[in-house]
């Protein structure tokens, strides 16, 4: 038999963010919601629900992997940086926005990936 499970993401983040916080405003308090959502499933006998919901988990080779983990990221943090290193000055706000739309046309992704790949597991 299948179940429908569904959160109140408003009550889910008064629960679970003590500074009262209504929306999913920052990374940090998505995951939160997600971790909570993640520790719900573990309690579910049904193993099924636990690793196909959502694509929270799924199984992979026998292992139980989080196949939306992110494994590398780049932050306004690191592109301030380059721009200081670069501009010698912080990017502004529109500027900023055009960077992170633009961004991923710059980076081999693919090629990134099978470099690493054929440099580490070769």
């Amino acid at each position: 038999m299948k179940y429908i499970y569904t959160y109140d993401l408003h009550k889910l983040l008064k629960e679970e963010l003590e500074n009262g916080s209504s929306d999913l405003v920052t990374m940090p308090s998505g995951q939160v919601v997600r971790n909570r959502i993640e520790r719900d499933i573990e309690k579910e006998e049904d193993s099924f629900f636990k690793y196909s919901i959502g694509k929270v988990k799924n199984i992979y080779r026998g292992e139980i992997m989080d196949r939306e983990k992110i494994i590398y990221s780049i932050n306004i943090e690191d592109v301030q940086n380059v721009a200081d290193q670069e501009l010698v000055r912080e990017l502004t706000e529109n500027e900023l926005k055009i960077i992170e739309n633009k961004l991923g046309d710059y980076i081999d992704w693919y090629g990134t990936i099978a470099t690493a790949i054929g440099d580490i597991i070769r």
